[in-house]
């Protein structure tokens, strides 16, 4: 064989080496390790960079945030008292949040901020969910507006947090004197238990038009137990107690 094809064959071969060794230093010393946020599914993530060890959910294309659906309502239900609703949406079917802030902000007609109550909240995917705040308050004829803001959203999946299976029986409404009173009947309906439930009530009048708030609760609910529950509501002129609209919400947590 020529002289210059062996050196030629040699060189090869010696290159060849020294990439391997060059490459072996790399990968053994120099080559960043799996990662959460280098743009490759290398750490055992679900997806890129999420999922997993690396956060507890991937967001689809399709994500949306929490969102408020329509203007907080306000009532009056006495001197020196206000309440208001808001409605709020998670539009996500594969994901839930297992809790969130929000805050209520009461304005008076200058724009003037008379006052801000918050609070902590859960919503399961595809849930519509209402929210209500009660607030005693010197001026409350004042409040002409109500904002909601909503932060700090844990998403999870929505098998990891399932909506409870509630129910509401026997209830009944009716004017009693000068107030209405609401009662009836919270059934666990699951095998789990609750460890604290809010029933709302939303009282209406002949066409529909909501009058009115008014809230109350049952605690350690059993699985398959029930509990009796009673509300009370100024009997406002309009209220047609038998469109009264009741909503159960509870935590599994």
């Amino acid at each position: 064989m020529p002289r210059f094809i062996k050196q030629f064959l040699y060189g090869i071969f010696y290159l060849g080496v020294f990439a391997l060794i060059v490459f072996g230093v790399y990968v053994i010393f120099l080559r960043p390790g799996p990662s959460c946020t280098n743009n490759r599914q290398d750490a055992g993530e679900e997806d890129v960079d999420c999922g997993g060890v690396c956060s507890p959910v991937c967001f689809p294309q399709n994500f949306r945030p929490i969102e408020v659906t329509e203007q907080v309502r306000i009532f009056y239900p006495a001197n020196g008292q206000v309440s208001a609703l808001a409605t709020i949406q998670n539009a996500n079917a594969g994901l839930a949040v297992k809790a969130f802030d929000y805050s209520f902000d009461f304005y008076d007609a200058q724009n003037n901020l008379l006052r801000t109550v918050s609070g902590q909240s859960f919503i399961y995917a595809g849930e519509i969910r209402r929210l209500a705040k009660f607030l005693d308050i010197t001026e409350s004829l004042r409040v002409v507006r109500v904002d909601i803001r909503l932060q700090n959203a844990a998403w999870v999946k929505a098998e990891a947090f399932p909506r409870p299976e509630m129910v509401i029986q026997d209830w009944r409404a009716e004017t009693d004197g000068s107030m209405i009173r609401v009662s009836g009947r919270f059934v666990n309906a699951g095998t789990l238990p609750l460890p604290y439930v809010t029933i709302l009530a939303i009282f209406h009048n002949a066409s529909g038009r909501s009058m009115g708030i008014s809230e109350t609760a049952v605690e350690d609910v059993a699985p398959r137990e029930s509990k009796n529950f009673t509300i009370f509501y100024p009997a406002v002129k309009d209220i047609d107690p038998k469109n009264t609209e009741l909503i159960a919400s509870a935590s599994r947590e």
